[in-house]
């Protein structure tokens, strides 16, 4: 979830900021002023000519012209470094992140000695999303060259990958090696010991950088960097009122920016997790940013204006990262299909260079897609331009491009669904669509948006094929002997308090084992999680909790075929998991939540009519659920008979997105709310 801050140092590897040179997507860096040239073939003077011409056009960002020309000597020297620099780090710079990645890739091994090429490779994995690649290369350049700029990526990388001792490390190094002070590399450096949770060094570090820029926004792009995991409920109050400490301060601070850079090193998506109404917390954010940044307050001239859209179809734009074969896509790409069927001019955008199938289908599937520029104040432009009608968010919160880009009035209505299950606190988001079935009495309480809710889920899911046959439980890592709780859900989602729930469980069951899976980027969680476990377990109790490798899709539903109950996390737990589980017949235990997002297994529950077996009142009796149904396997064979036959409803399920139009076509007919 970490993003680039506008005064990082560039992917690119220029030297320059972020802001100040690839903040329009584009990877740039100066071709011919890296020293130690390797050892290409010779080239011609009219081919050294056309590389000088190509490298001008990548620097003043012509990448079409830069990458014809730069292909055109690549396929007469095939082994010239500079062709292949120019030419993929332009095709990144369109978008073509395989074709360009690859191009560098084929530069390092023939030229290794060329660091340029690892920090452009760098910043691509790092737009691929592959933040361990990422770390990888730059480790390898670092081997090469243990320069500042270099140490600085490594660190970079390392804080990406959640790996904080590594980065702190180098970001240090970057600041000594450095002949001037290094203050990007100080600002990054506060930013890692916030999030490490080190506040006393956090200090030291923003006195030292502030004493040397004294206009530095560091505390406010790196707001909402603390520890992911919690240790409990006391850390978590610590961890918020730190952040409103912030905020308070930064209201009155004196110094504040004109303009607010608008990428936080990291969105508010992990205070999702705390389990605790964050709409206080978030409308106080979304203030101090205002009053920091007047560029925030921007509205589109169409709205200003606006009749409504009674006599034309109603435009409506989607914006969200994950239109790819993301769980996101795969449920907007019904969506946009209905509602074009229901008389909406459907206008996608999309964010963060994912291509691949689902984005094409997706593309297929609307009016127009638009890949966005990278900043949220350059796409505002870009969306406005379309003068909408509606403006959807599937999710805010999950990045700072889309929670930032909701600050702006780019549309007359703008509604947020459940994608991120958090308010925005954002006071231009006018509605959360939401159901029915999830939100208890008091909830307009926990959105700062008017709450709409539906009879149905705003989402659906295809039933997912099974394998042909099963993965093995010792090749899964599963326990070949006892019963099995396995909580198939993203690390970060296991709460403090869910710590208490799986002591439980395994005090009741002597041969039951809890089983959690890790994919290979949240090791570092991982590691915190189980010293916090150990803590409150002890040994003994450990000995029967397991941490697997995150599991393909064969042997992920193969883990929920072998398993004898799913135990759901405690305040967010599963989600779209569900709709697997189900496929699989695997029966499952939850507490429901005060919040919207700890009660969705509530609601699957009351649906496939095993409210009585499945839906626990106290820790207590979670654990006596869920014993109860890993121990009598004719009550276990029940309650999969009733999942595998109740849920078939619920596969394939379109009918919610005509309660949807019906719903968005009402709000273009009524005042925007106040």
């Amino acid at each position: 979830m970490l993003e680039i801050g506008r005064n990082d140092p560039c992917p690119c590897g220029s030297g320059k900021k972020y802001k100040k040179c690839c903040a329009d997507k584009e990877l740039q860096t100066p071709v011919f002023h890296t020293a130690n040239k390797p050892a290409s073939k010779p080239v011609s003077a009219e081919q050294m000519k056309t590389l000088k011409e190509a490298g001008a056009h990548l620097d003043a960002g012509d990448n079409a012209t830069a990458i014809q020309l730069a292909m055109r000597i690549y396929r007469e020297a095939p082994d010239n470094e500079d062709a292949m620099f120019i030419a993929g780090t332009a095709l990144a710079r369109i978008g073509q992140l395989g074709e360009g990645g690859a191009l560098l890739e084929k530069a390092i091994a023939l030229h290794p000695q060329m660091i340029r090429n690892y920090i452009v490779l760098a910043g691509v994995k790092h737009m691929l999303h592959d933040s361990p690649a990422m770390l990888d290369i730059m480790r390898r350049a670092l081997a090469l060259d243990p320069s500042a700029i270099v140490h600085q990526w490594v660190a970079f990388a390392a804080m990406v990958n959640g790996r904080l001792e590594e980065a702190e490390t180098h970001f240090r190094a970057a600041i000594a090696l450095s002949p001037a002070p290094n203050t990007e590399a100080m600002d990054l450096l506060y930013a890692v010991l916030k999030r490490a949770g080190k506040a006393a060094e956090a200090q030291e570090a923003w006195n030292k950088l502030l004493a040397l820029e004294p206009h530095s926004t560091a505390k406010l792009t790196s707001l909402f960097m603390f520890p992911e995991i919690a240790r409990d409920a006391t850390h978590i109050a610590q961890i918020r009122g730190s952040i409103e400490k912030d905020i308070d301060e930064l209201r009155q601070y004196p110094v504040a920016a004109d303009t607010l850079d608008a990428r936080l090193r990291m969105p508010p998506f992990y205070l999702a997790f705390h389990g605790v109404n964050d709409r206080q917390l978030l409308e106080k954010a979304c203030a101090m940013f205002r009053r920091c940044s007047h560029e925030l307050n921007y509205t589109a001239s169409h709205c200003l204006n606006w009749k409504g859209a009674e006599d034309r179809p109603v435009r409506l734009g989607m914006v969200s990262e994950y239109f790819y074969s993301h769980s996101v896509g795969k449920y907007m790409n019904r969506l946009f299909t209905a509602l074009r069927e229901n008389g909406f001019e459907v206008h996608a955008f999309s964010f963060g260079g994912r291509q691949d199938a689902g984005k094409l289908e997706l593309a297929r599937n609307c009016n127009s897609f638009t890949d966005l520029p990278v900043t949220a104040a350059l796409a505002k432009d870009v969306i406005a331009a379309k003068q909408l009608d509606i403006l959807l968010y599937p999710d805010i919160g999950m990045n700072s491009f889309s929670y930032f880009l909701s600050f702006y009035r780019l549309a007359p209505v703008q509604c947020l669904l459940a994608g991120h299950p958090i308010t925005s606190g954002v006071d231009t988001v006018d509605y959360y669509i939401s159901t029915s079935l999830l939100e208890p009495e008091n909830a307009q309480e926990h959105y700062s948006e008017k709450l709409l809710t539906l009879p149905h889920f705003t989402a659906w899911a295809d039933k997912p094929t099974l394998p042909a046959t099963w993965v093995g439980k010792k090749e899964i890592g599963f326990p070949e002997r006892g019963h099995v709780y396995f909580c198939p859900m993203t690390i970060y989602k296991i709460h403090p308090d869910f710590d208490e729930g799986v002591k439980a469980v395994l005090e009741r069951d002597p041969e039951g084992h809890a089983v959690f899976v890790i994919p290979d980027s949240e090791t570092y969680r991982a590691d915190q999680v189980r010293d916090r476990l150990v803590a409150k377990l002890g040994a003994d109790l450990m000995r029967r909790v397991l941490f697997i490798p995150w599991l393909k899709p064969d042997a992920f539903f193969s883990a929920l075929h072998h398993a004898d109950v799913v135990i759901d996390s405690f305040h967010l737990g599963g989600g779209t998991t569900f709709y697997s589980i189900f496929a699989a017949g695997t029966p499952f235990v939850t507490l429901p939540g005060e919040l919207m997002r700890g009660r969705i297994g509530l609601a699957m529950a009351k649906l496939l009519g095993i409210e009585d077996e499945a839906v626990a009142t106290s820790v207590v009796d979670y654990a006596e659920k869920a014993v109860r149904l890993a121990s009598d396997a004719k009550l276990r064979e029940a309650v999969r008979g009733k999942i595998l036959t109740n849920s078939e409803s619920l596969f394939g399920n379109t009918g919610s997105s005509l309660e949807l139009a019906e719903l968005l076509k009402s709000l273009v007919k009524q005042p925007v709310p106040a």
